[in-house]
């Protein structure tokens, strides 16, 4: 499931400490290798 939209990605943080269900969205640009490898990491979590 990848795709090109590689410089306008919403990463979704989870603030749990104080804010217990409470998501914050990050527009963040990511670099197509970085992108990649978050993808990876949520295909293939250890």
């Amino acid at each position: 499931m990848s795709n090109n939209k590689y410089y306008s990605n919403n990463i979704i943080v989870k603030l749990e400490a104080r804010m217990p269900r409470k998501t914050k969205i990050l527009n963040i640009s990511l670099s197509k290798e970085l992108y990649e490898e978050i993808e990876n990491i949520a295909k293939n979590p250890r």
